[in-house]
């Protein structure tokens, strides 16, 4: 059986001069490039230095001191695309505190963000306006946009919030569990809970319904309880005489709705079957006519007095 052993290749590193030992099938490319490397961090450090020296001279003159600049690589080129170089960093600095101080001596003409009153300076100050798009004539307008500008932000961070929020809450609230929710009740109900007093929207006493319980000389806002297990617990009337068991309701624009006159039927049925009359007035009508409303009360309590034996 006959072989052939592949010919060795010694080449330097291009960087630091080491030897660099290899057969020719792994050399082959840096015979043929002319350069090797002794790591592979030598091998990015040849590249990068190939790159630079592969750009040609770039000329300047210096915009300080107009004396000749020359070089090649990144800085040289980033200089070119900029139209300017230096001849020291003494002369770089000198040159950015001239253009500051051109710049801030611009004036900058911008409206106010409020009144729209026109604003003119120059400066930093005004040279950051500039750039934010923003003046203002006075502290006060600036004050008065900022705190409108968190306004907006606020209900802008409180919106998402709240989409957040109700998302959350709709997915991980246990009382959209229905035996969750069975359990609790039934818990509440064996510790005998529920509201002292309920009956009425809670927003206190209408104009109407003061004008007509003060010219009848009847208290308003009645609790009247259910007794035991009775749902709702209480009802509260708007005007009643606990004596004469008459229930006056006056009702509001709301009970208008289908719901609040199912409400309102039961309410009234509790109380019809405990021997009380209901009498309804609307808002509109005690307030035009608090003299009929009077006399239609005045009425129905005649018709309710039993007749006395001759």
């Amino acid at each position: 059986m006959g072989y052939s052993m592949a010919k060795e290749i010694v080449m330097a590193c291009r960087i630091c001069g080491v030897e660099v030992r290899g057969s020719a099938t792994t050399m082959a490319h840096m015979k043929s490039r002319g350069r090797a490397y002794c790591s592979p961090e030598h091998m990015r450090q040849g590249r990068y230095h190939q790159r630079e020296t592969a750009r040609p001279d770039v000329v300047m003159a210096c915009v300080i001191c107009g004396k000749e600049v020359r070089g090649s690589g990144t800085e040289m080129s980033r200089a070119k695309i900029r139209g300017r170089a230096y001849c020291s960093p003494e002369h770089a600095r000198e040159w950015a505190a001239r253009r500051t101080s051109e710049m801030r001596r611009i004036e900058v003409v911008l409206p106010c963000m409020i009144c729209g009153k026109e604003v003119r300076g120059s400066g930093k100050e005004m040279s950051d306006a500039k750039r934010r798009a923003r003046a203002y004539c006075s502290p006060e307008h600036k004050q008065q946009w900022l705190a409108q500008r968190m306004t907006e932000v606020g209900r802008e961070v409180g919106a998402r919030n709240a989409i957040t929020s109700s998302e959350r809450m709709k997915r991980n609230n246990p009382m959209r569990d229905p035996s969750v929710r069975a359990k609790q009740s039934a818990t509440l109900r064996s510790m005998g809970w529920g509201p002292p007093k309920r009956g009425g929207n809670g927003r206190g006493p209408t104009v109407p319904q003061q004008l007509l319980a003060s010219a009848l000389g009847w208290p308003y806002e009645v609790v009247i309880g259910t007794g035991p297990g009775g749902r709702p617990k209480n009802y509260k009337l708007d005007i009643g005489n606990l004596d004469q068991k008459i229930a006056i309701e006056i009702d509001g624009s709301s009970h208008n709705s289908l719901l609040v006159q199912a409400a309102d039927r039961r309410k009234e049925e509790w109380l019809r079957g405990r021997g009380w009359t209901v009498l309804r007035f609307s808002n509109a009508v005690v307030m035009e006519r608090l003299e009929e409303c009077v006399q239609t009360v005045s009425s129905t309590i005649s018709k309710l007095k039993k007749p006395t034996p001759i």
